[in-house]
């Protein structure tokens, strides 16, 4: 055989093989013979074996020949074809090496991760194919800070993970996976686990390369290497107070809430990230300033005027830090009375107490007056309803309108009479009507 092919396999079809090659071992001068015997081949037929070898990268684009040549005890009338050669160009080679990292692992996502805690990376090495990769190596790159190598573990047969340039509890370094060969669909993998340091964003990157991909075989080589961005975060506990400055207040007046936005101190507490506020009006409350900080260290709130959303980002709040909001709102509907007004605050934090991350407060008592009447035929023409004489007039639609007090909105209510002819206008704010 020629040197420097790999050895497969041999059919041997009835006849007795022997070699010392071992399936994927490069043949050389000193093991490529394969010697095959049969006791008796008859007169008038034939034998076959069947040697499979698969060319080295190395290779592409040398001829290799294959001698071959057959013997007998018995006495021959013609010696002359006895040997026979054949010769094979060797083509470069087709496949499509691919490597995906991932800190998805079992359905479980370890970002963010929270400082002080492993987390896990998957590594997936697959050969697509059509031609089988050899001396395949995947190197993963640790981050020069923010995490530190633990142990690699759920390695793929075959694979073997030698961590060089790794210290346990260290952060940077690099682990080197191999696999002598990786057959075209198949694939490999990994897990590293690492344990995060400090807080901030950091990249693991990992690329995988072989004696393909060495010399450009490799048919698609963007997807030779990958990176997975992880997260780190401290723990914090982020709470909010919200509180109506006035308990009692008339319909569409002006009234405030304060909401005090703080984070704890405490041990083991750090920086909340990315402090967030939310609130949403209750019906028949809106908005009559936009929203503001009153006290802290800065942020912004955004909110419209006669609209019942509030937003407002106060950015990173170190421990003890408070920010102060000011609400102003009015009433516009009586049923508003009845309802709870409740914030709600947030942080990328990891959150020590979720139970403080939310403070509702509600107005006592809204007050507002009312309107009523009669509708009727004056058959005694004394201007005012006689019973068992007037008669009561039903179905008139009768219309209030008028400037309320606090916030000269132009108004109109409207309603029909009763069967007695009666009418009753409800929630109508202080004005001139």
């Amino acid at each position: 055989m020629p040197v420097g092919v790999r050895f497969i396999g041999i059919t041997e079809n009835g006849a007795i093989c022997s070699t010392s090659l071992k399936e994927g071992e490069v043949v050389t001068s000193a093991n490529n013979t394969i010697t095959c015997t049969w006791a008796r081949l008859e007169n008038g037929t034939q034998k076959e074996v069947a040697i499979e070898v698969k060319p080295s990268t190395g290779q592409v684009e040398d001829e290799l020949v294959n001698n071959a040549t057959v013997s007998t005890t018995t006495e021959e009338t013609d010696k002359n074809n006895n040997a026979a050669s054949v010769k094979v160009k060797i083509l470069a080679p087709a496949l499509d090496l691919l490597v995906t990292k991932t800190d998805t692992v079992d359905g479980e996502q370890h970002d963010p991760v929270e400082k002080g805690t492993n987390t896990t990376y998957l590594i997936v090495a697959k050969n697509d194919g059509p031609s089988d990769a050899y001396n395949v190596n995947i190197v993963d790159t640790f981050p020069v800070a923010g995490f530190s190598y633990d142990k690699v573990e759920g390695q793929s047969a075959g694979l073997t993970c030698l961590p060089a340039n790794v210290n346990a509890g260290q952060a940077g370094g690099t682990l080197t996976c191999s696999i002598p060969e990786l057959k075209a669909g198949s694939e490999v993998q990994f897990k590293v686990q690492m344990k995060s340091l400090v807080r901030g964003t950091y990249q693991n990157k990992v690329v995988i390369t072989s004696d393909e991909t060495a010399k450009n075989y490799d048919r698609n080589p963007a997807n030779n290497a990958d990176d997975e961005t992880t997260t780190v975060r401290v723990k914090s506990d982020v709470s909010v107070v919200k509180k109506a400055n006035e308990p009692v207040v008339d319909l569409r007046q002006s009234f405030t809430w304060t909401l005090t936005v703080e984070s704890l101190s405490g041990d083991g507490l750090e920086v909340a990230e990315d402090v967030i506020l939310t609130d949403t009006l209750p019906e028949g409350m809106v908005l009559t300033e936009v929203p503001e900080i009153t006290s802290g260290k800065g942020g912004s709130c955004l909110g419209v005027v006669g609209t019942r959303q509030i937003r407002c980002e106060l950015g990173d709040m170190e421990p003890a830090e408070k920010t102060v909001i000011k609400l102003t709102t009015k009433i516009t509907d009586m049923k508003a009375e009845a309802m709870t007004n409740a914030a709600s605050v947030t942080t990328k934090s990891f959150d020590k107490n979720p139970g403080n991350n939310t403070s509702s407060d509600s107005v006592q008592t809204v007050l507002g007056g009312s309107v009523n009447g009669k509708i009727f035929v004056d058959f005694n023409e004394k201007a005012d309803f006689n019973t068992g004489m007037d008669a009561g007039v039903a179905g008139v639609t009768v219309t209030l309108t008028g400037i309320a007090k606090h916030d000269n909105e132009k108004l109109t209510f409207t309603v029909i009479t009763d069967s007695n002819g009666s009418y009753n206008f409800t929630g109508v704010p202080a004005g001139e009507y």
